[in-house]
């Protein structure tokens, strides 16, 4: 029927321990040890993560598409789950356990996405784990997922895509805009009010002076590269591609500011983050070109975007983010 808004959510694990009233005792003793500086950051992201879930859980979907880049991936093919159910918690490096969430997942929804795609040239199958009892999520789904039932009124059906394994994003950036311009007319021949989901995290190879190895890179990936300079300025052009178009200001709320978000502005500025991504490693790339195509087909059909960062930080050596996307149009809801 109509898609509500879209949003680009942090799966890192760590902003958990930003919060000092957090329900889980680990997160809370390990907040109190924190230097200032991290713990200032944590929190900054967990208080807007927070919000930009509580934005988008007040549109109240009924059902919620979440593409992730750390799923159940195919070689060169979009997956999309097909079990009746999910389930999964935030674990990394045997710490965040107790962040568990649990899900129904639209199985009709997704094998009609399938041949949607599959009717449109793009390239995606089905995945089914432990004959469709159940399937096993992790921090990539987990995160985003959390936030959201953190705010949700109700108990909505996912359907969750699955980046595939291909690195060669440049090459593919018009097989993804195609997708996500596929997504979006799939969206509007539902029945449904829907939310998009983005899960995804900005440059990982940032420099930092963090000692902790709970906040530092898994040593089973190998050494982590750093680029002072292409991390932050891979960042910088992601938060100003949601910043493309003209800004909105709220006289009630001066501090947030909105933007009419245009894709003609922000597509120059998607293409230079993606031509230097493989000096910044972002596992939010894919899902971020994805998300363009999507938001540019919704804006051609006379809908209206307002876009804004919630928050944007780099606690230790990568960049996180919050985003949202709303859609404005004089369609029925």
């Amino acid at each position: 029927m109509v898609l509500l808004g879209a949003v680009f959510i942090l799966h890192g694990a760590m902003p958990f321990d930003g919060d000092s009233n957090s329900e889980s005792s680990e997160c809370r003793e390990r907040h109190v040890k924190l230097n200032s500086g991290l713990r200032d950051s944590l929190s900054q992201l967990y208080e807007g993560t927070c919000k930009a879930s509580s934005q988008m859980a007040a549109l109240d979907p009924d059902l919620i598409i979440l593409v992730t880049p750390h799923g159940i991936s195919l070689s060169d093919s979009y997956g999309i789950y097909c079990n009746n159910t999910a389930h999964g918690t935030a674990e990394w490096k045997e710490h965040w356990t107790e962040f568990k969430v649990n899900v129904k997942l639209d199985v009709k929804r997704s094998k009609e996405l399938k041949e949607k795609f599959t009717a449109k040239n793009i390239s995606a199958q089905c995945i089914q784990s432990y004959a469709g009892v159940e399937m096993r999520l992790r921090w990539g789904e987990v995160i985003p997922i959390w936030y959201l039932q953190k705010y949700l009124k109700k108990d909505p059906p996912y359907l969750i895509i699955s980046n595939d394994l291909s690195s060669r994003i440049t090459e593919l950036e018009q097989f993804r805009l195609e997708a996500g311009r596929v997504l979006s007319e799939f969206v509007r021949e539902l029945q449904e009010k829907v939310l998009v989901v983005i899960s995804g995290d900005l440059s990982h190879f940032h420099p930092t002076d963090c000692k902790d190895p709970m906040y530092l890179p898994d040593p089973l990936y190998g050494e982590m590269p750093v680029c002072p300079e292409t991390a932050p300025q891979f960042d910088d052009l992601i938060e100003s591609w949601v910043q493309s178009g003209q800004p909105i200001i709220d006289p009630e709320e001066p501090s947030s500011v909105k933007y009419a978000w245009d894709p003609a502005v922000a597509l120059p500025r998607l293409e230079a983050a993606q031509a230097i991504e493989p000096l910044a490693g972002a596992c939010g790339m894919k899902g971020l070109v994805l998300l363009h195509g999507l938001l540019a087909s919704e804006k051609s059909t006379g809908s209206t975007l307002t876009s804004e960062v919630v928050v944007h930080r780099v606690p230790t050596y990568y960049g996180m983010m919050a985003a949202t996307f709303i859609k404005h149009s004089t369609e029925a809801v």
